[in-house]
């Protein structure tokens, strides 16, 4: 399944952030309008460098930016909202790993 940028939250953190337009998002990180609206549409996914500079600009976590097409739209949630109760990210760098094994995240390492 591919992945979708989880616009919702990136447009709440930018509207935080001062930046209530796409093109003053585009501004703050260095990615183009037209990128933004295809991203937005779902027409394209997002590349590494994208969800970099978002977490970048808007501090966000690289997880929270993305979330995976559900195969039937009715059957899956798309963009939860952030949670108290959502797993905390490890430190970039970092000797521990994890793995996804269906739909569940376990420590390797």
């Amino acid at each position: 399944m591919p992945l979708r940028l989880c616009t919702d939250r990136v447009y709440r953190k930018a509207k935080k952030a001062g930046d209530g337009t796409v093109a003053a998002i585009a501004a703050r990180t260095g990615i183009h309008e037209s990128t933004l609206h295809r991203l937005a549409a779902g027409s394209q996914p997002p590349s590494l460098s994208t969800l970099w500079a978002l977490r970048g600009a808007y501090g966000m976590k690289l997880d929270s930016l993305v979330y995976e097409e559900p195969a039937q739209l009715d059957t899956d949630k798309t963009c939860e909202p952030d949670s108290p109760d959502a797993l905390p990210s490890r430190a970039v760098g970092s000797r521990t790993r994890t793995r996804t094994s269906a739909g569940r995240r376990t420590r390797i390492g």
